[in-house]
């Protein structure tokens, strides 16, 4: 057996089940988990987004600044405000593929392939929080997809539905706004808060940006989202 076997760690993909060897390190050698849970040919399906070369306020690849973003600005309320969204993934159809079994087929160990990396894109000393689903959304799926990214963290409930809004998934841009509005309620904690709000993708910004809006109406320092993917 070679020495790299045995510095190893056998690990199983959490996509295509296979296994696979993680290297030792010193982060595994004290109990932190690595940022693997994919196999190598599995994670080479993932398109991680390139900061440098996507937009500056949402992540959108390819822009320096988006249509969405610049119709955003226009808005007063945000023309005065920073809010900015991190992806850490291009909505391709490897993770359409994913997000879609772990969000709609109950396959909630997904969330470790992620967490991690989500994690690391948030600034120390920030509080988190998870776009919350309604009561019949949880009921269906039995747990919150972007509560589970966001696990790591320990994410504080600062938000809760205040209504049931249908898909967003089904709706054009202006639909997405106007079903976003007024869906949220807000919980005690913001006041003075820097807030990262973590949720699974990011569209055309109307429910993260909603919930933002709200944070900021109620006394929050500054807030700023993390997602899994920018479609």
């Amino acid at each position: 057996m070679k020495v790299r076997d045995l510095l190893a760690e056998t690990e199983h993909c959490l996509w295509c089940g296979e296994t696979y060897s993680e290297p030792m390190s010193w982060a595994a050698f004290l109990g932190e988990s690595p940022l693997g849970r994919f196999c190598e040919r599995c994670d080479s399906k993932l398109a991680p987004i390139d900061f440098g070369n996507a937009c500056r306020t949402c992540s959108k690849p390819e822009f320096s600044q988006c249509d969405d973003c610049a119709a955003w600005n226009e808005d007063p309320f945000w023309s005065c405000r920073e809010f900015t969204n991190r992806a850490l993934y291009e909505y391709n159809p490897f993770l359409k593929e994913v997000i879609a079994r772990f969000k709609y087929r109950g396959d909630a160990a997904l969330a470790e392939a992620f967490s991690e990396r989500i994690a690391r894109a948030v600034h120390p000393g920030s509080i988190v929080t998870s776009i919350p689903l309604n009561d019949e959304g949880h009921y269906e799926r039995g747990f919150n997809q972007a509560t589970l990214l966001a696990g790591r963290l320990k994410p504080v409930p600062l938000l809760e539905r205040s209504l049931s809004s249908g898909k967003q998934s089904k709706r054009s841009r202006e639909e997405r706004i106007a079903a976003a509005e007024e869906q949220f309620r807000i919980l005690p904690g913001a006041v003075g808060k820097t807030i990262v709000i973590v949720d699974d993708i990011y569209t055309t910004g109307a429910t993260i940006r909603s919930a933002a809006r709200l944070l900021y109406e109620n006394g929050a320092k500054s807030v700023m989202g993390v997602t899994l993917a920018r479609a």
